[in-house]
């Protein structure tokens, strides 16, 4: 590999900066049980009479929807595009409009299979919509009823649907399965819950791809570009910067409708994207769909994630400081577990436990069972070569994953010596930061054996093997710094066993180790190690790292 895009061979230690004050005083842990029933049936109460449920959810003394006489719509300038699940009336006209109801129709089996509803059971369900540019328009028409409530962008009641023309396709699409979400989980389900599961599950649903005619729901995009308008990852990301980031019991329990305050549908959003897209909750998370008619629907949450409401907490931390389009729930999971003291007795012994791989191209995510671990336990090897009052471990690293779980228990004081090594992909094609004939600078030449234990074809031609792969070793790339460090570079943080409620976690302020360098944690823990990459980007890395562990003489 070549010199030039190295890190030296031994930085220092050095730690990332974390505001401590971030999250001490908004991570609570131990939930609230009373506040969240209050919470729960205030919010039903305050969205029956906001008119926010379907018609037949409201009770007596509502009006009517009426009948859409479509000879008034078309004199008024109106179209009307028929579909299987959607017949839309609108003022817009492109071939972005026109393909809006089949669309719709695609999301009707991707609900259906999520909300355990059998479509065979509902094939005449169908809803109505307005896609409105000009509101004058839609009122001369009949098309707005006066009973409905101001809306800044889009409203559903029952099966019908109303949204304001939007500045991107990518947008108008979102907005209408967003609205489409609510309609349908209305007349399927009889409600939709809470405001932060209602409005959670409708963007969450609602982020999307459309690509060659075929929608996937459920999708976290990999770009800004992917999705225009949406921008719920940049609210984020500046409200993390302002020191303004919300706790997750904060979301839960809020009883505001945020209509209007887009800032409240992107912290819903990453709610039910960690809840629902993460291992170890996901099960547990599917199963509250059954009761969004319950007034007691966040006392039921609260009671899934009790016995593990911290970890979840500090995987809530770990999501909103680093998260960026195309952020993996699944990869950066993280193992829990605590670690072992090194034994001093002479003989070798692994360990390994296993972390789904993800949602990268050709990867899956299974549900791990509950009580079994998550997590990649780094393997490790106690040899007898060692004197036993000095034992030392080989940990294996994968690079394409967060925080893991090294399964070594360090000691407040003590200085301990990690040694990395090894060669592994950091990049499948050059990040965007640096330019083509950088990274074909910082390619070097593999093996025939190193290729195959990367996964590559060892016959192909040197440019197919390698490409615009970027290798890497622990001391990373420097022709690209992520956070202030180089990319790929290694680093390590000691987490304790009992973390504090309401701390921060101690993974987010790591340590640099890179090729070699002494550790010496301020409070006993659970050594975690991984390499410095994107939370977005870990989908393109392969292959992993060896780490020679041992504490120094004291």
């Amino acid at each position: 590999m070549s010199g030039t895009v190295l890190a030296p061979t031994r930085p220092g230690p050095k730690r990332t900066k974390v505001p401590d004050t971030l999250f001490d005083a908004n991570m609570p842990w131990r939930w609230p049980v009373s506040a969240a029933v209050r919470a729960a049936a205030g919010m039903l109460a305050l969205a029956s009479a906001l008119g926010v449920f379907g018609a037949a959810s409201l009770g007596r003394g509502q009006s009517p929807l009426p009948a859409i006489d479509d000879a008034r719509a078309a004199a008024a300038g109106i179209r009307k595009l028929p579909g299987r699940r959607l017949t839309l009336y609108t003022d817009v006209a492109g071939a972005e409009i026109d393909v809006l109801p089949a669309v719709f129709e695609q999301a009707f089996p991707q609900w259906c299979a999520y909300f355990h509803v059998d479509p065979r059971d509902h094939a005449d369900w169908h809803m109505t919509g307005c896609l409105i540019k000009d509101k004058k328009r839609f009122a001369a028409a009949g098309l707005l009823p006066d009973f409905l409530p101001p809306f800044e962008h889009g409203y559903t009641h029952g099966r019908r649907l109303w949204l304001y023309e939007q500045p991107s396709a990518y947008y108008r699409r979102h907005l209408l399965l967003h609205e489409g979400t609510h309609g349908f989980m209305f007349s399927m389900l009889g409600s939709c819950g809470p405001f932060w599961y209602m409005e959670g599950m409708a963007e969450y649903q609602a982020t999307h791809r459309w690509r060659s005619g075929r929608l996937t729901l459920r999708y976290m995009p990999k770009s800004r570009e992917e999705s225009e308008e949406w921008g719920r990852v940049r609210i984020i990301q500046d409200a993390v910067k302002a020191r303004k980031a919300l706790r997750l019991s904060a979301v839960v329990d809020s009883t505001a409708t945020g209509e209007g305050d887009t800032a409240s549908y992107a912290w819903r959003w990453a709610a039910v994207t960690l809840l629902d897209r993460h291992p170890r909750y996901q099960q547990r998370f599917r199963q509250l769909y059954q009761y969004v008619n319950t007034p007691d629907f966040n006392q039921r949450f609260y009671k899934l994630f009790r016995d593990d409401w911290q970890p979840l907490c500090e995987e809530w931390q770990l999501m909103v400081v680093n998260l960026e389009y195309g952020y993996d729930v699944a990869r950066n999971a993280v193992d829990f577990t605590p670690g072992s003291p090194l034994p001093l007795a002479q003989g070798t012994r692994h360990s390994e436990s296993r972390l789904p791989l993800g949602e990268g191209p050709g990867r899956s995510v299974s549900p791990l069972p509950l009580g079994e671990g998550l997590g990649v336990r780094a393997n490790s090897a106690i040899t007898g070569s060692a004197p036993p009052s000095l034992p030392q471990a080989t940990l294996a690293v994968a690079a394409d994953r967060g925080w893991q779980n090294s399964g070594l228990e360090l000691e407040a004081g003590v200085t301990y010596q990690l040694t990395a090594s090894g060669r592994y992909q950091i990049a499948k094609q050059p990040k965007p930061a640096a330019s083509q004939a950088a990274a074909e600078r910082g390619l070097s030449q593999f093996s025939r054996q190193e290729a195959a234990r990367m996964g590559l074809s060892p016959s192909a031609p040197p440019s197919a093997r390698e490409g615009t792969i970027w290798w890497c070793e622990p001391g990373g790339v420097t022709i690209r710094y992520y956070r202030g460090h180089p990319l790929g570079i290694l680093l390590a943080a000691v987490r304790p066993d009992h973390p504090k409620p309401g701390s921060t976690t101690a993974l987010l302020h790591s340590t640099v180790i890179g090729l070699a360098a002494k550790l010496t944690p301020k409070q006993s823990g659970t050594l975690y190690l991984k390499v410095n990459d994107s939370a977005g980007e870990l989908d393109d890395n392969a292959g992993e790292l060896r780490v020679q562990f041992q504490p120094r003489p004291r």
